[in-house]
């Protein structure tokens, strides 16, 4: 069995040198060769260097693959990432992000998976690393905040996924483990016209299900996601979720799943709750600021998206 662990990155060499050093940990079971593959998406190469100098994965797995990918796209780079897994003869593809590191144990759990239940999809948990540094109280506030989003994400998938059964828990590429049958046999790939959109990886897992494709998740198959320090501002939350509402009004007006007098219901209820709990951001901002930023951004996403703007979340990088 060959598995190709796929990096894209763009304009965050520290991550990305980071990401390589844990994949380095990484434990493998006898009978399979791991290849490390990193995608470079940006109009420059930057990245090249970093990835020749992880001496520690060179040792450890013995086949790294870098490639410069200028044409701008997280869907192109994820793309780029699968043609280069399927042409080396990869079984199965990974994908992890450069801001994220994985359990050492992370491959072996999900391939134990795939032997106790053969599906095409999986995903995992992805837990919230603390920081190496914060700018103050709203940061802490902030970090708090989204780690009892993280734990309540976590929380749901345990309850309603197995590893036979996604159930309600929507896989995406953060934490994810396909056959690579699904794009060489069955033809389903990431949407390269949404652009610098984002939503990719749901328009990917929804095609799998309306196709017919099995699905399971793996619930101690853990990676860790450091977020950038940009990242815990107010702002950030708010346009991550503006942009994410966005992204999904348009996935599903193109599904068919979605009306413009619909959204405009929706709205007015999400618009009535926040009135509701925006006092109580004052008394526990803890654990309404992250509820009432992201609450917010979803009605801005969904209004733009009605109106027929597009998002490009991913036109600005965060983090180095």
């Amino acid at each position: 069995m060959k598995i190709a662990v796929c990096i894209p990155t763009r304009a965050r060499p520290e991550l990305l040198g980071s990401c390589l050093e844990s994949l380095a940990r990484l434990s493998v079971p006898d009978g399979c060769a791991v290849q490390v593959i990193v995608v470079e998406n940006d109009v420059s190469a930057q990245c090249r260097e970093i990835v020749s100098g992880a001496s520690e994965l060179w040792s450890r797995f013995g086949e790294i693959t870098y490639h410069h990918q200028p044409r701008l796209g997280i869907a192109i780079a994820r793309n780029t990432c699968v043609r280069l897994s399927i042409d080396s003869g990869a079984d199965f593809i990974a994908f992890i992000d450069d801001d994220e590191t994985p359990e050492p144990d992370w491959l072996l759990k999900h391939i134990s998976a795939q032997e106790f239940s053969h599906v095409h999809l999986r995903g995992g948990p992805v837990r919230l690393a603390r920081p190496d540094r914060t700018r103050g109280l709203l940061d802490r506030m902030m970090q708090a905040s989204l780690l009892n989003r993280y734990e309540a994400v976590e929380r749901k998938a345990r309850k309603v996924s197995t590893r036979s059964d996604s159930g309600a828990t929507t896989i995406v590429t953060n934490n994810w483990f396909c056959s690579a049958s699904v794009f060489a046999e069955h033809g389903v790939w990431f949407n390269e016209a949404l652009g610098m959109a984002g939503g990719e990886d749901t328009e990917f897992y929804k095609d799998c299900k309306r196709r017919g494709l099995r699905t399971g998740w793996v619930e101690d198959a853990v990676v860790w996601d450091h977020l950038p320090v940009e990242r815990l501002s107010p702002l950030y939350q708010f346009r991550r979720a503006r942009d994410q509402s966005n992204s999904h009004f348009h996935l599903k007006r193109r599904l068919g799943e979605l009306s413009r007098p619909a959204t405009l219901i929706s709205v007015v209820v999400k618009g009535i709750s926040l009135v509701v709990f925006s006092p109580l951001v004052l008394i526990a901002p803890t654990h309404f600021l992250l509820r009432f930023l992201r609450t917010s951004g979803w009605i801005v996403g969904r209004v733009q998206g009605v109106l027929g703007k597009r998002s490009a979340h991913y036109a600005s990088v965060t983090g180095s």
